[in-house]
C-alpha cells in the first residue's frame, strides 16, 4: 500500500493511540515497508502459540481475538475494528502468541515483519521514531488499562482472601477469592485484549 492511503490510517493510529509529536505521514511512511494482506472471512491472520513473526495494522474490515480455555473451547476475547494494531506484544517480549486473531469478513490488514520492524527501528529517522512511539505508547495504554482492571477489583471486592482493602474508618474486610473471571480479565488487560465473556 502507498504512503498516501496510509496516511488517514496513521492519523487514526496516532489518534487512539494518543501519540503527540508524530506526523501521520512518518507513521504511513514506515507502515509501506510492509506488505498488504487482503483476507477472507474466517482466515487466520495469526495463531495461539505460534512465534512472533510479525505485527499488523488493521486498515479495512475486522478481526476476532480468541483464546482457548482450560477445556481447549475457543473464547472470544476481543472483536478489533480499524484501524488498530496488534500482534505487537511478541515482538516487544519474544513470547508466543497469546490469542488467535481472524478475519471476520473481508478484511485488510498491512503485516509488518519482527526483521522489518527491528530494521527500521534500528534507524533515527523520523520513520522509526514514528513507529518507536506507536509502540510504546499502546503498551502504556496496556498497562493503564489493567491498573484500571485491579482498581475495578478492588472497588468491587475482587481480591484473594485475607485481603484488606478497609479504609480506617474500620469498614469489612473483603474476602473474596479471585475467580477464574477474573484472572482472566487481568491475563487479556495486559496482553492488550478486553475480554468480553466468560462464558
Amino acid at each position: 500500500m502507498n504512503r498516501e492511503t496510509l496516511t488517514p490510517i496513521a492519523h487514526q493510529l496516532l489518534g487512539t493511540h494518543l501519540v503527540r509529536g508524530v506526523r501521520p505521514g512518518d507513521l504511513a511512511a514506515a507502515m509501506e515497508k510492509g506488505q498488504a494482506l487482503q483476507l477472507d472471512d474466517g482466515e487466520t491472520i495469526c495463531a495461539e502459540g505460534d512465534s512472533p513473526d510479525a505485527l499488523f495494522v488493521l486498515v479495512e474490515g475486522h478481526v476476532v481475538v480468541s483464546r482457548r480455555d482450560a477445556n481447549g473451547r475457543a473464547r472470544t476475547l476481543a472483536t478489533l475494528e480499524a484501524p488498530a494494531l496488534f500482534g505487537h506484544m511478541g515482538l516487544v517480549d519474544g513470547s508466543k502468541r497469546s490469542a488467535s486473531c481472524v478475519a471476520s469478513g473481508d478484511t485488510l490488514v498491512v503485516s509488518l515483519t519482527a526483521e522489518d520492524c527491528r530494521a527500521q527501528m534500528a534507524h533515527s529517522n523520523f520513520e522509526a521514531a514514528a513507529l518507536r512511539r506507536l509502540l510504546l505508547s499502546s503498551l502504556a495504554q496496556q498497562l493503564t488499562h489493567t491498573n484500571e482492571q485491579i482498581r475495578k477489583m478492588i472497588d468491587a471486592g475482587s481480591l484473594p482472601m485475607g485481603f484488606d482493602v478497609s479504609d480506617e474508618e474500620s469498614s469489612p474486610q473483603v474476602e473474596r477469592e479471585l475467580t477464574l473471571s477474573d484472572v482472566a480479565h487481568l491475563a487479556a488487560a495486559l496482553e492488550g485484549w478486553q475480554v468480553q465473556s466468560t462464558d
